[in-house]
C-alpha cells in the first residue's frame, strides 16, 4: 500500500505542503451479541443515549428496552422506572450494560 501526501494529491491546485504526522489509532469495533457498559448522558421516549468507554456512543432504541422499564417523568427529570422493582431506576449518570445488536 502506498500512501500520498498532501502535495502529491493537489499538485498545482492549492499551495499545499507536506507535514510528517504520527499517530496512535484506538479502533472500538464492537461485535453483535458483546455486552457493553455505559454512562447514560440523555434520556428520552424514545431512546437512551450512553457513552461507552468514555469516548464512543450509543443508544438503545425503545424497541430493544425491556418491556418492564417505563418512561416517566419524575421531579422535572426523565427516567426510565423498572414496573416490578420500585428502586430500579435508570437516569442520567446511571451506569447500564447492554448487548450490541449490530
Amino acid at each position: 500500500v502506498s500512501f500520498l501526501t498532501v502535495t502529491e494529491l493537489f499538485t498545482g491546485v492549492i499551495p499545499y505542503f507536506g507535514v510528517p504526522l504520527s499517530v496512535d489509532l484506538l479502533l472500538f469495533s464492537p461485535k453483535p451479541d458483546m455486552l457493553l457498559e455505559g454512562k447514560v448522558v440523555k434520556l428520552s421516549q424514545e431512546s437512551i443515549h450512553v457513552v461507552v468507554l468514555g469516548f464512543s456512543s450509543a443508544i438503545v432504541i425503545e424497541k430493544d428496552i425491556r418491556e418492564e422499564f417505563v418512561y416517566k417523568t419524575k421531579h422535572e427529570q426523565d427516567v426510565y422506572a423498572s414496573k416490578s422493582h420500585k428502586r430500579h431506576v435508570i437516569k442520567v449518570g446511571t451506569m447500564i450494560r447492554f448487548s450490541v445488536k449490530s
